[in-house]
């Protein structure tokens, strides 16, 4: 028993000399400190273009775009410039609400989006518009999206707060 704490001894002894001689190999005693030093954050705000600073999902789309769920509509950023799309009452194919919640992108590149209290939408990027999706058995179409995925066949699954589970093919 003495000689397997001797040796775990030595190989700790060794491992931490070794990393103290060569730091640029990167071993696991100073792999946090490493990973931090090419760490580069940047901070978005109203003034970089974003609706409102709040994010409550976020979605990379096949495309390459970024699209951020704020409490003041859908943000979509191409790595420059965010465009914002909110409700407008006057046009059917803007996005029903502007407080966001989830967002999904289906195997046809169409991007869905709940909403908190406005119901669910899908954006068709070949067309550019929103389309309103009424879920069965909802009491209106002013239902509030909990969650949203896929699956391998298809299917797109909707959780809403007052009408339970649906699946959408």
């Amino acid at each position: 028993m003495k000689n397997h704490f001797c040796v775990l001894f030595i190989a700790l002894t060794f491992l931490y000399v070794s990393s103290q001689e060569h730091p640029e190999n990167g071993s696991w005693l100073n792999q946090d400190s490493t990973f931090q030093n090419h760490l580069e954050i940047k901070f978005f705000t109203l003034e970089d273009g974003l609706s409102q600073v709040s994010s409550n999902d976020l979605l990379l789309d096949k495309l390459g775009f970024v699209w951020i769920a704020t409490q003041d509509g859908l943000n979509r950023f191409d790595g420059k410039v965010f465009k914002h799309f909110k409700h407008n009452h006057s046009d059917s194919t803007s996005i029903s609400g502007n407080l966001i919640s989830k967002l999904l992108e289906d195997h046809k590149g169409n991007i869905w989006v709940g909403t908190n209290g406005n119901g669910l939408n899908y954006y068709n990027p070949n067309l550019e518009l929103f389309h309103r999706t009424k879920l069965e058995n909802s009491p209106d179409e002013d239902e509030t999206i909990t969650g949203l995925a896929t699956n391998q066949q298809g299917y797109v699954w909707v959780a809403s707060r007052f009408s339970g589970l649906h699946r959408i093919q």
